[in-house]
């Protein structure tokens, strides 16, 4: 009977994940307000984030280059 319950639980959250995986979630600041799916919430997340780091590469040339002229 164990077994029988922790598979249905197992079931059951496996459906949960899935669906919410197929569903779309709500972004903020989206601009048509529609739901997106997790796979393009992961996709935008990943390119913000690699934009953040070129960004970021550039302001330490940047004060690198600063505080080579300071010396």
């Amino acid at each position: 009977m164990r077994l029988l319950s922790l598979v249905f639980t197992l079931l059951l959250i496996s459906v949960a994940v899935i669906y919410y995986m197929k569903s779309g979630v709500m972004v903020p600041g989206n601009a048509s307000n529609q739901p997106i799916t997790h796979q393009e919430a992961m996709d935008k997340t990943k390119q913000t984030i690699n934009d953040l780091n070129k960004a970021l590469e550039k302001q330490n040339k940047q004060i690198e280059a600063l505080e080579a002229t300071d010396n």
